[in-house]
C-alpha cells in the first residue's frame, strides 16, 4: 500500500495539483480532516498558489512532481488533458492518486493509468463523488428494475469545460448512475449487443 502516514504524527500527506475551481473542493476537504496534513498546492499560475497556500498554511509549487517524496497521495484537479500527464507522473513515484473525473480524454490513457498504478503498489481512484449522493444511494433502494433512465444537466455552462466534449462535460455522472444501476438490476446499458430485458434504456440531454 504506497498510501502511509508520516511517522510523527500518523497523518496523512496530502498535496493538490491545480487550484482551480475544482482544486478547491480538495484543498477544504483536506483542511477539515484532523488526520491530513496538506503539505503543499501546485498550479501554474504563481500567484495563485502562493494565494491559496497562504490562505490554508501550506506550501505553493509550480511543478506536480515537486510533490514527490512530500505527499503521500495527491489530488489531481487540472484540466482533463493534463490528467495523463500528471497522474502518470505521481502514479509511477508510488504516490496516490485520486483524480477528477473524466480520469482521461481517451480509454488507451485511462487503462494504462491503472497498469501504472497496479506496478507502482499505488492508489488510483477517480473522483465520482456523486455515487456518494445521499439523494442517489437512496434511489438505489427504491428502484429495482428500471426500464428508461433519463438524466438532465440543470447547471449553466461553464467556460472552464469548453475544451471537452458534450459527452465528458455532461454526461459523466449521469453515465456512471446508469451503469451502477443497471449492473445491479441485472439490466444491459442500451446498445449492448445481447437486447436488456423489459427494453431498458438510458437516455441524457443537456
Amino acid at each position: 500500500m504506497a498510501v502511509r502516514a508520516s511517522a510523527d504524527d500518523r497523518k496523512l500527506r496530502a498535496g493538490v495539483v491545480g487550484a482551480g475551481h475544482m482544486g478547491q473542493y480538495h484543498l477544504l476537504a483536506y483542511a477539515e480532516f484532523w488526520d491530513i496534513e496538506l503539505a503543499g498546492v501546485v498550479d501554474t499560475d504563481r500567484e495563485r498558489a502562493a494565494q491559496v497556500a497562504a490562505y490554508y498554511d501550506t506550501r505553493a509549487l509550480m511543478d506536480h512532481r515537486d510533490l514527490i517524496g512530500v505527499v503521500d497521495f495527491a489530488s489531481v484537479a487540472v484540466p482533463t488533458e493534463q490528467h495523463f500527464k500528471v497522474a502518470a507522473d505521481l502514479l509511477e513515484a508510488g504516490v496516490s492518486v485520486l483524480v477528477e473525473k473524466p480520469i482521461a480524454p481517451t480509454v488507451e490513457e485511462a487503462r494504462e493509468l491503472f497498469a501504472i498504478a497496479r506496478r507502482s503498489g499505488a492508489v488510483l481512484h477517480v473522483g465520482h463523488v456523486e455515487r456518494f449522493n445521499g439523494a442517489v444511494q437512496e434511489l438505489r433502494k427504491i428502484v429495482e428494475r428500471p426500464i428508461l433512465i433519463e438524466s438532465r444537466r440543470l447547471g449553466p455552462f461553464t467556460p472552464r469545460v469548453q475544451k471537452d466534449s458534450v459527452v465528458m462535460d455532461l454526461m459523466m455522472d449521469p453515465r456512471d448512475h446508469a451503469a451502477g444501476r443497471l449492473r445491479r438490476s441485472g439490466l444491459r446499458r442500451a446498445g449492448h449487443p445481447d437486447p436488456p430485458p423489459r427494453g431498458a434504456g438510458v437516455h441524457a440531454q443537456p
